[in-house]
């Protein structure tokens, strides 16, 4: 937001392709960091933040959503980022990108991953309800990021998501949030 080059579908990548790129089309992972910011500072409303995530996947991501999976996963990545701020005076970083030592496209390119909530040298990682087991991503993130799973939480509950929508967030085991 604070760039408007990145604003363009035509300059997003900032004319250079194989530096930048978002093959999911989604909210830039800066802007993500942004909305998570501005939420902690107390600016905005738990409702505020998320129609700027969902304004974020649709501004910026193309107006496209395969579903509705993506902002959700976003929402509670800011609100767990939001509960670890208020316990630690430490903004998380979001999507923080892990590289493999690897590296892909005709070896042009670094393989790296994405741990969607990073604390110091703790990770979370965010499944749906009854969805994919994180077991694997969090083992893969100790072992190229240095990371260990993350504290296990009390629940966050009553998030504001649109109108009456509500979201909950649970923490079932350590480094694993379910939403």
């Amino acid at each position: 937001m604070d760039n408007p080059l990145s604003l363009n579908r035509y300059t997003y990548g900032h004319n250079n392709p194989l530096k930048f790129v978002d093959p999911s089309g989604h909210m830039p992972v800066w802007s993500l960091n942004l909305i998570s910011g501005t939420y902690n500072s107390g600016v905005v409303a738990d409702w505020e933040a998320s129609m700027m995530v969902f304004g974020g996947n649709t501004a910026l991501g193309n107006g496209k959503h395969p579903s509705v999976y993506t902002p959700l996963h976003e929402i509670a990545q800011i609100n767990v980022a939001k509960k670890l701020y208020e316990m630690t005076g430490q903004e998380a970083e979001l999507e923080k990108s892990l590289d493999t030592g690897e590296t892909e496209f005709f070896g042009l390119l670094k393989k790296k991953y994405e741990a969607d909530i990073v604390l110091g040298n703790e990770v979370w990682e965010v499944k749906p309800l009854n969805g994919e087991d994180p077991k694997p991503q969090l083992e893969l993130y100790k072992k190229i990021g240095g990371l260990t799973e993350g504290k296990q939480l009390k629940p966050i509950t009553g998030i504001t998501v649109f109108d009456q929508i509500k979201m909950e967030i649970t923490f079932p085991n350590k480094g694993e949030c379910e939403c």
